[in-house]
């Protein structure tokens, strides 16, 4: 077997050689590479990939996303893991441990992690590498019924009958949409979705994230923009087969919108997936004092979409929709691990935003 560690160049001639093409399984998907390829925070010495390959097939890989933590005016490189994948049939050839000491050794144990299944919190904490892990608390709201996305990942049986959950979830939301016409979701002033960052939303953005670990600029928010890891696609299984990890939905946009006052002034500006019918905001810069105003909007959004899921990790804004009435059928708290490399201190104030990591791309 061999195992190979690649840069931005290596990566990008990886993805336009034989060698790709034949393999049965892909490390990583094209749209990924490329995105990878052109992260802001990444650099030529940077790995972005590691596999480990048996012949034309792909038995392991984990894959690394650059960036760099402001810790007291001073900037540290880190990366974040992200598609960790091994084939069951070699697990018991060191694989994972393989690809996992190559990673850590490449970014010198300045290691962080999120969005990981809970069964594997113990493996990483088991490394001795992290601190214990700290939590966000998040809200999570469901506007509509979702039966058939939500249990079938539980039980095989739901899995069975997921068509008597679709057509469950069809009479319920009828009923739904009745009840929802009753809500008055309407803002006085529209906001704006604007296609690319500029100086004046890059200025206003800034200074809500003084606090701020990572401290995106307008350069990294308009890379997230440019480079999805996801595209919008119809035929979903005949395009993710070759790799584990989805690279095709069959609804996925991210969008950016402003909120201005009557002085034309921003007042807030959010990052929006908006991932099959489910919504996320990776960024949210504002003063509490307008989370009336982006709740409103996100209620309207969620009702003329159709849209049944609403989650966010956002404290203050999570905090905001728990003390007020909203439109959602139920809602109940999340919470989001972080794993933080023990060569930095403990956070006491977690200060990640929900997009920070790779988790701005789904």
């Amino acid at each position: 077997m061999e195992t190979i560690s690649f840069t931005k160049s290596t990566l990008l001639e990886f993805i336009d050689s034989d060698k790709f093409k034949e393999l049965s399984n892909l490390p990583i998907s094209k749209l990924r590479a490329i995105s990878q390829i052109n992260n802001p925070r990444a650099t030529e010495a940077h790995i972005l990939l590691v596999a480990q390959f048996d012949g034309t097939k792909t038995v392991g890989y984990l894959g690394i996303l650059p960036d760099a933590i402001h810790i007291n005016d001073e900037l540290f490189p880190v990366g974040w893991l992200t598609c960790f994948w091994v084939d069951e049939t070699y697990k018991s050839q060191n694989v994972a441990a393989n690809l996992f000491l190559r990673a850590i050794r490449a970014y010198n144990k300045n290691i962080f992690i999120t969005n990981i299944v809970p069964r594997l919190e113990p493996v990483y904490q088991k490394t001795k590498l992290f601190f214990p892990t700290v939590y966000k608390i998040g809200f999570r709201g469901y506007l509509r019924f979702n039966l058939a996305e939500i249990l079938p990942p539980k039980k095989p049986i739901f899995q069975t009958i997921k068509p008597l959950l679709k057509l469950g979830d069809s009479l319920l939301n009828a009923l739904t949409d009745i009840r929802l016409n009753w809500h008055n979701f309407k803002l006085d002033t529209k906001p704006e979705y604007i296609q690319a960052i500029d100086h004046i939303s890059e200025e206003f953005f800034t200074k809500h994230q003084h606090n701020n670990w990572i401290k995106r600029s307008k350069k990294e928010i308009q890379w997230i923009l440019e480079y999805p890891w996801l595209i919008q696609g119809e035929d979903t299984e005949q395009l993710n087969e070759r790799y584990y990890f989805s690279c095709v939905e069959k609804a996925f946009k991210t969008k950016v919108v402003e909120f201005k006052n009557s002085h034309g002034e921003i007042i807030a500006l959010l990052m929006l997936n908006i991932k099959n019918k489910n919504l996320t905001i990776p960024y949210l810069f504002a003063e509490s004092s307008n989370y009336s105003k982006i709740s409103t909007f996100l209620f309207e959004l969620m009702y003329a979409e159709k849209l049944n899921m609403f989650t966010v990790y956002h404290q203050e804004f999570s905090n905001y929709l728990r003390s007020i009435k909203t439109p959602f059928l139920f809602s109940k708290e999340m919470k989001k691990p972080y794993f933080i490399s023990k060569k930095f201190e403990p956070l006491q104030n977690l200060d990640f935003q929900d997009g920070d990591g790779d988790c701005a791309f789904y």
